[in-house]
């Protein structure tokens, strides 16, 4: 009769208590989620009205139980000595940054407040700009 150990090496192939490598985990960056979920926006884009107002109710009903989840754990998280540190390195991650974001969970940073405003100024910038050298002309 085999013992335990024979039965296992025979069954998994290598010797129990030897691990083997692991191999190296690839995860996908932000921008190639993103691309996904892009090539998937216009592919509904071409969908008549009906089906595309289902896909945003499912969206926006989604997004809203992934809000309240992670409120929930980042709460009960928070409570956990240490914790505050941890966030803020997870939150450093591009894809846990723009997911929290993405549900308003987070702020934007103070750089991205600064680019919204130029955004919103531009314009007007361009335009002044404009006449000012044609005044000068």
């Amino acid at each position: 009769m085999n013992n335990l150990a024979e039965t296992m090496n025979s069954k998994v192939g290598h010797k129990v208590g030897h691990q083997e490598p692991r191999p190296v985990e690839i995860r996908p960056g932000l921008d190639a989620l993103l691309k996904d979920i892009h090539a998937l926006e216009a592919l509904v884009a071409g969908w008549n009205e009906q089906q595309a107002n289902t896909v945003e109710a499912l969206r926006r009903a989604d997004g809203a139980l992934h809000k309240e989840a992670f409120s929930r754990l980042i709460r009960a998280v928070k409570q956990a000595p240490g914790a505050m540190a941890a966030l803020k390195e997870a939150v450093g991650d591009e894809v846990v940054y723009a997911v929290l974001r993405h549900l308003e969970i987070i702020k934007p940073s103070l750089h991205e407040r600064v680019e919204q405003a130029l955004e919103s100024v531009r314009p007007f910038l361009v335009v002044t700009a404009a006449m000012w050298k044609w005044s000068r002309s």
